[in-house]
């Protein structure tokens, strides 16, 4: 062995950059103050198309901006907020519109924080309101995907659900278009027993819905982030979803016409789960009348006497609703099928239709 430490040792070639060029984006960390985020809300600071309402609501939602403002007044952590740079014209927000719509309203007289309105605070306290530095974050030439990946990032360590990925990629063509065609469906929400249908908890509902729909595949109405991802960027049958849900709500408007309930009853029909993903799966099969006819007559005996809403529900039960497959859609129709040629369901007892309701 040659033990001369004078021996050169051997350099090494140059390192590869291991960065992808196309995936690299510009960003920006700056810090603003809550005067000018609320300043600038809604002109320079935008909604983009994509972004749902606003779901700080009521008196939960009030609390929560009340909060906010004490975290501001207090020197508390509060968030970074992501703004999508769109040219040079204005940003987009991504991420934190409640908290810059908090700021806009507590300054403009809105809402009472600790017993005052921004106007009745003394001078010392909204300087402090004003210039309370929040860190912002300005991402540059970032496409849809990218932005949904930072989101993710930036939660990783939180148990998302599978409505927080969606709600992620809030831009994509199959998240779009089922905010379009069902979550602004006021049609729709009337048929449910007006029934709120933008809430957050249940956009991974209705894009199952819309992915069924678009594909064309009942087996694909499914809640489930990790199925639906491979969709969600993929091009969308807009008109399959648009035909479907105009059939959904002559179903319900039919249904509720002659078998009338409250309007908490007619909203439980909301969960695909529970009846419309069986529906679809035979109005894509057959799109006709007698379609709707027969599916009319199921919501019907969900209606009806104690027998019958026991019958049905049990033809209509299967394991995991909200992540069906083709198997499970095609077990809970034949026990509907049975349970309809027959008037019992397997297991079951056939009760009397004329007995009274509990």
């Amino acid at each position: 062995m040659n033990t001369d430490n004078n021996t050169p040792m051997a350099v090494p070639r140059e390192a590869i950059s291991r960065i992808d060029p196309a995936r690299r984006i510009r960003i920006d960390e700056v810090p603003y103050t809550v005067e000018t985020l609320a300043q600038q809300y809604k002109e320079e600071i935008r909604i983009p198309d994509c972004q749902r309402d606003l779901s700080w609501k009521g008196v939960r939602g009030l609390a929560k901006m009340q909060k906010l403002v004490d975290s501001a007044m207090h020197g508390y952590p509060i968030p970074s907020i992501i703004l999508n740079r769109v040219g040079r014209l204005h940003d987009d927000v991504y991420d934190g519109r409640h908290r810059i719509h908090t700021f806009h309203e507590y300054r403009n007289d809105k809402f009472a924080w600790n017993g005052a309105k921004y106007s009745e605070l003394s001078a010392d306290d909204r300087a402090k309101f004003d210039e309370r530095r929040i860190p912002v974050t300005i991402v540059r030439n970032a496409s849809p995907q990218q932005l949904a990946d930072i989101f993710i990032r930036l939660n990783s360590g939180v148990a998302l659900k599978d409505y927080d990925y969606l709600r992620a990629h809030r831009a994509s063509p199959l998240v779009t278009a089922t905010t379009t065609h069902i979550m602004e469906n006021a049609r729709l929400a009337t048929a449910l027993g007006y029934a709120t249908l933008e809430r957050r908890e249940d956009l991974a509902n209705w894009t199952a819905l819309a992915c069924g729909l678009s594909t064309r595949n009942p087996g694909n109405i499914t809640t489930s982030w990790i199925r639906l991802s491979d969709y969600i960027y993929d091009p969308v049958n807009e008109e399959s979803i648009r035909e479907g849900v105009e059939a959904i709500c002559v179903l319900l408007e039919r249904a509720n016409e002659m078998y009338p309930a409250i309007d908490k009853e007619r909203r439980r029909l909301k969960r695909i789960g529970r009846l419309l993903a069986y529906f679809v799966a035979e109005y894509l099969v057959t799109p006709d009348n007698d379609t709707i006819q027969k599916w009319v007559g199921v919501i019907g005996r969900m209606r009806g006497n104690a027998g019958q809403r026991y019958d049905i529900t049990r033809a209509l039960t299967t394991t995991g609703a909200q992540n069906l497959t083709e198997q499970k859609i095609r077990t809970v129709l034949d026990q509907v099928n049975t349970l309809l040629e027959t008037g019992i369901i397997r297991g079951g007892e056939d009760y009397d239709d004329d007995e009274s309701e509990d």
